[in-house]
């Protein structure tokens, strides 16, 4: 059976998003969050019962800052980080805005 899920273009690069049942999604992921994003797979992962909005902008800011790779640079200093996100926002607003809505459309669907 193939999984259905919906593809993105993020920054350049191919993102698959997932909404699972609860079940799937806990076995999957465990029970301490309701969205997941795993930058190196390129994949979202959002449960179903739980989705919000809030939820949906953390995960595709995730998917954005992964976009910089400084992510996870031990370097950089809180501040440091602070800088990069709040560049990262401000000049990708407009798209982070229109892929939370595609995400949004994907999930009312019922897909």
């Amino acid at each position: 059976m193939k999984r259905k899920y919906l593809h993105l273009n993020i920054k350049g690069q191919e993102w698959k998003v997932f909404v699972q049942t609860h079940s799937s999604y806990k076995r999957m992921h465990g029970s301490d969050s309701a969205a997941i994003c795993y930058p190196d797979d390129r994949e979202m992962y959002f449960d179903r019962s739980t989705v919000s909005l809030r939820l949906i902008r953390h995960e595709v800011f995730h998917a954005f800052i992964a976009s910089t790779d400084t992510e996870n640079s031990s370097s950089m200093t809180a501040a440091d980080q602070e800088e990069v996100d709040c560049t990262v926002y401000g000049n990708n607003k407009t798209a982070l805005n229109d892929i939370e809505d595609r995400i949004i459309e994907y999930i009312l669907r019922g897909e």
